[in-house]
């Protein structure tokens, strides 16, 4: 079935036909009338699926021949268990158990709705993108470990400047820093930043209520949203928040995405070095090797040829005749003696 690269072609696209519609059925369940396969439609094309992808499984192995354990260890081994864990979980018995076990039909959905991830084996370029993205989660993570370390110094240095003015974001070192990944994200920042360089009491952005600790704490006010020492920082909460912008917001994002985007290419080139865009310069080279080839054996040929012949003008004994210029009397020329 995939011995030729046509056949493998379409049956590639036979199995992402499968895989869209067994992502729009599981879209389709999401209604009450369709769930919990109450639609007989809906059950025979879920069945349909299933034994679309047992058939792609069984046909991989089958396409081993006699070294079926390839399968489960050859170049593609990570995606192939993968295909086979999902066709094991959409078991009819399995999903049952499943059902049984969780008591909810989230778990049922969430197996079928893993389907839709085979997509990124079936579709090249997609699969290039997230093997990328893999391959750059070793840098990833020294930047991820970078970026850590600058929240947890700008958390304490927030506390340190900020907490008794605004303890809604600055009461604690998990609020901190969950402050700053708002803030990093630039998701009302500035709200954050008028809070500490005016005051709670001059901007509360609808948090705060303003007064004295012990009156709000009798009308039971939280102390989270107490602006009981208001304190305006405008020259020190200006530089933090400026500071802190520019540094998590452009300059580690700018190198996320530059680590992810030189991985992915990477990763694209090895791709296509080894395959298609390699295509030419393979031809290209394997018509002059031919060529080289061909003169060679040209020039081969021609020289077996005058060995072959060169005994023929050697005369007699294969002795190399020597030309001897005898005149006679009349001024002709005598023909060559040959010398034994």
């Amino acid at each position: 079935i995939l011995s030729t690269p046509r056949n493998g072609l379409q049956f590639n696209v036979t199995i992402l036909f499968f895989i869209l519609l067994a992502g729009a059925l599981v879209g389709i369940q999401t209604y009450p009338e369709y769930e919990d396969d109450a639609s007989r439609w809906v059950r025979a094309l879920n069945a349909v699926v299933l034994v679309a992808f047992t058939l792609e499984v069984v046909v991989k192995v089958w396409g081993e021949g006699m070294a079926p354990w390839r399968y489960f260890v050859g170049p593609d081994w990570r995606w192939n268990l993968f295909d086979l864990a999902i066709v094991v979980f959409s078991l009819p018995f399995v999903e049952r158990s499943l059902l049984l076990e969780s008591g909810s039909v989230k778990i049922l959905r969430l197996v079928r709705l893993a389907r839709l991830a085979k997509i990124v084996s079936k579709v090249p370029k997609v699969k290039t993108i997230i093997m990328g993205m893999f391959g750059g989660l070793r840098s990833i993570s020294y930047i991820l470990l970078l970026l850590l370390l600058v929240f947890y110094i700008f958390g304490v240095a927030g506390m340190v400047l900020f907490q008794r003015n605004d303890p809604f974001h600055f009461g604690t070192i998990p609020r901190a820093l969950l402050t700053l990944f708002r803030a990093a994200t630039l998701e009302d920042w500035s709200d954050i930043a008028y809070i500490s360089v005016l005051g709670c009491d001059a901007y509360p952005a609808g948090i705060y209520e303003v007064g004295d600790d012990d009156a709000l704490s009798a009308e039971g006010v939280p102390s989270m949203f107490r602006c009981a020492h208001p304190s305006a920082s405008p020259a020190a909460a200006t530089l933090f928040w400026v500071v802190f912008i520019m540094m998590c917001a452009f300059v580690m994002l700018s190198l996320f995405i530059g680590v992810v985007t030189v991985a992915m290419s990477v990763r694209g080139k090895s791709w296509c070095s080894g395959w298609c865009c390699c295509a030419p310069v393979i031809v290209g080279v394997s018509r002059c090797v031919a060529r080289t080839r061909l003169r060679r054996c040209a020039r081969s040929k021609s020289r077996l040829q005058s060995d072959v012949d060169r005994p023929r003008r050697r005369g007699l004994h294969g002795l190399r005749p020597t030309w001897s210029t005898v005149t006679n009397s009349k001024g002709q020329t005598c023909s060559p003696s040959q010398s034994v």
